[in-house]
């Protein structure tokens, strides 16, 4: 009686134990994806903020100037942008986004930090 008393007992908690496992995975994968979709949000509102600011300037004419604060990092990750041509282009963890820009004659990189971006005689100087 008592042998089949532990085995059943095994049983149950064998069961238990799956049935827990099988919800904290669940419940690692929903973070994961939260995680990725927060990174996503961020990288796209950092790339609309810079190649809208960009584009101000270009429309904005000779003359105009406005200032570009870029953060250091998205998360805790580390990230790239790079400008070619008339495309903004923003690396993170092996992903890319891009957005088009209006001005295709751009001087200067975006760094991480405070910017400065100036209109001068149509070409859109970083700096």
């Amino acid at each position: 009686m008592k042998a089949q008393v532990a085995i059943e007992f095994m049983l149950i908690f064998g069961v238990f134990l799956l049935g827990i496992t099988i919800v904290a995975l669940a419940a690692w994968n929903n973070i994961a994806n939260a995680e990725k979709s927060s990174m996503d949000f961020e990288a796209r509102r950092i790339l609309n903020l810079i190649s809208g600011r960009i584009n101000a300037v270009y429309l904005e004419g000779h003359g105009f100037s406005i200032g570009l604060a870029v953060p250091e990092k998205i998360g805790t990750s580390d990230y790239a942008i790079s400008i070619e041509k008339n495309t903004l282009w923003l690396e993170l963890n092996g992903v890319s986004y891009t957005n088009k820009l209006l001005a295709s004659n751009i001087t200067g990189s975006v760094k991480k930090g405070e910017n400065t971006l100036t209109n001068v005689n149509g070409v859109v100087v970083l700096s």
